[in-house]
């Protein structure tokens, strides 16, 4: 590609590696050198590089998340020392898209039906996989919370408490899929979520969805309306920013056929 790119006569001003979301903060690093050796060998009109995404977010308790100011320093050193040894400048890009709002989100699902089925016990909830899609695509883990109707903190994951009195449910969606469930391991199986047992009426938190879940849902997947959204300023006010989807909206760009 980069003879036929030189044959026409085609000039890179900026080069873009991306390793993709979530990797181990040393990958980062090895990425930094490996895109800056491309550059210096096969870009030699390029102004610009792109490092990309990957930075580490921690989602559940227990994660390490990437050190930026530590990476940034590294990559700062890297760029500084390609100028000293070429006399080339360029001008560094990254994507941290997920780091700054993987946690900025979460989903507020309400206990619809409790039940025991082959041993496990199971939370229904009224947002499933049509809502958080990520755990069945790829086995991600969000952290869980259980509140109270009348707002009381009954358990959470985000700081392990309580400790005592925990009992492990599945937590499943309205889907009628194997994987509707907010936790699966890698062959597809639920994992059940230790909590406080709540009650049909309180309501699950699921933790860290600000990144993707939204755009990855399967949207209006058998016939769920889209929910509402709310928004915290910074005043701590929230406001909907989205009302729910009305029942009408389902079907409004359907057309009406003859046959």
């Amino acid at each position: 590609m980069k003879a036929l790119a030189d044959e026409k006569g085609l000039r890179f001003t900026q080069v873009h590696v991306h390793i993709g979301s979530g990797g181990d903060p040393e990958k980062w690093r090895e990425n930094i050198d490996r895109e800056l050796g491309f550059v210096r060998s096969y870009f030699p009109d390029a102004t610009t590089v792109s490092f990309g995404g990957g930075l580490k977010v921690a989602r559940m308790p227990g994660e390490k998340q990437a050190d930026i100011t530590s990476l940034g320093a590294y990559a700062k050193q890297r760029v500084e020392e390609f100028k000293a040894a070429t006399g080339r400048e360029l001008t560094m890009e990254i994507e941290p898209g997920t780091f700054v709002v993987a946690n900025s989100g979460h989903i507020v699902t309400k206990i619809i039906d409790k039940k025991l089925t082959n041993g496990m016990n199971f939370l229904i909830v009224d947002g499933g996989m049509e809502l958080l899609t990520r755990p069945l695509l790829y086995g991600s883990e969000h952290p869980i919370a259980i509140v109270r109707q009348d707002g009381t903190l009954l358990s959470s994951e985000y700081d392990q408490t309580p400790t005592a009195g925990l009992k492990p449910f599945g937590i499943v969606g309205r889907c009628c899929e194997s994987g509707d469930s907010v936790r699966l391991d890698k062959d597809g199986n639920i994992v059940p979520v230790l909590i406080i047992e709540p009650e049909i009426g309180d309501y699950v938190v699921i933790g860290g969805t600000g990144a993707y879940s939204e755009s990855m849902s399967p949207e209006n997947y058998n016939s769920h309306r889209k929910p509402g959204a709310v928004m915290k300023t910074r005043s701590g006010e929230l406001v909907l920013i989205r009302k729910k989807q009305v029942r009408e909206q389902l079907v409004q760009n359907e057309l009406d056929v003859k046959l």
